[in-house]
Order: structure tokens, then C-alpha cells, then sequence
């Protein structure tokens, strides 16, 4: 097993953690109607994940405002740094995620 095998492996690992992350309020607010549950969690955007300060979620190059839509009843998306480089550049945005059926769509 090389260098790279380890570091993707790594990085599965991670992203599943991330998944059980975000899935524990979903469960809460799913378990609870009444309580809609809030999520904060800190999301990369850019070419190379490895190239991105400490966070849960990375979006590639994509959008981290519909990587939220589609996670999340209500959002606030709060940039906390750029800096170029790669093809799109490297944001990293906090981002609280309202979850729960009783939040407005």
C-alpha cells in the first residue's frame, strides 16, 4: 500500500465521518418535529481538497451555496477567507444549516 493509497483512504474516512456528522440532527430533527436542530459546519471550496485549511465538507469547484440548498431547509453562508490559486481558487465558508420539518423551505 503507497503513500497516495493511505491519503485516499484517509480521505474516505473523513468524508464519512463528515456524512455521520450531518446526519445525527437530521435524525434529531426527524425523531422531534417540533425541534428543528441547527448545524454548523465549516465547508471548503477548490481544486485540491489537501490545499484547504481544516474543514468538514468540500465542494470541489462547485458552489457551496447550492451544495447547501440541497442539504438544508434554511442557511447562512458566512465566507471566512479566499485565496487563489488552482482552477476556482480556495473558499472557506461557515455555514448553519437549519434542519427540521417545522423550518420554512
Amino acid at each position: 500500500m503507497g503513500g497516495r493509497d493511505v491519503f485516499r483512504i484517509l480521505g474516505s474516512l473523513l468524508a464519512l465521518v463528515g456524512a455521520v456528522l450531518i446526519l445525527i440532527p437530521l435524525l434529531r430533527a426527524h425523531l422531534n418535529e417540533n425541534a428543528p436542530a441547527e448545524l454548523d459546519v465549516r465547508v471548503c471550496r477548490g481544486e485540491h481538497e489537501a490545499r484547504c485549511p481544516r474543514h468538514k465538507f468540500f465542494v470541489g469547484c462547485g458552489s457551496i451555496t447550492e451544495w447547501t440548498q440541497k442539504r438544508c431547509l434554511e442557511f447562512r453562508i458566512v465566507d471566512v477567507s479566499y485565496v487563489e490559486g488552482g482552477r476556482c481558487g480556495y473558499v472557506i465558508a461557515n455555514v448553519t444549516c437549519k434542519v427540521g420539518s417545522t423550518s420554512p423551505r
